[in-house]
């Protein structure tokens, strides 16, 4: 009789190289085509306190793409995803 490596063993053996490879090169590919970011804020009257639900309009100058957002009961804004570029607030 011989001696036979168990099949779940024979099949980690083989897969966790693979696995390690695309855990290790998968970020930097995805991170080539991120080209985004993310706009955090808070809007205040000119006394300081925070306003509550306000309209936060994002323009960028050289797409024209309008993002709009309120913002929540603290004043704050959060737009992801913006395109990179100059924009106007």
């Amino acid at each position: 009789m011989r001696n036979q490596i168990p099949y779940p063993v024979v099949r980690t053996v083989v897969f966790a190289p693979f696995m390690l490879a695309a855990c290790l090169l998968l970020p930097g590919a995805l991170a080539q085509d991120l080209r985004t970011a993310t706009l955090v804020g808070t809007v205040t009257d000119a006394s300081g306190a925070t306003v509550a639900n306000a309209s936060v309009v994002v323009t960028n100058t050289d797409t024209q793409v309008v993002t709009r957002s309120k913002t929540n009961d603290t004043g704050a804004y959060y737009l992801p995803f913006l395109n990179i570029g100059i924009i106007n607030l």
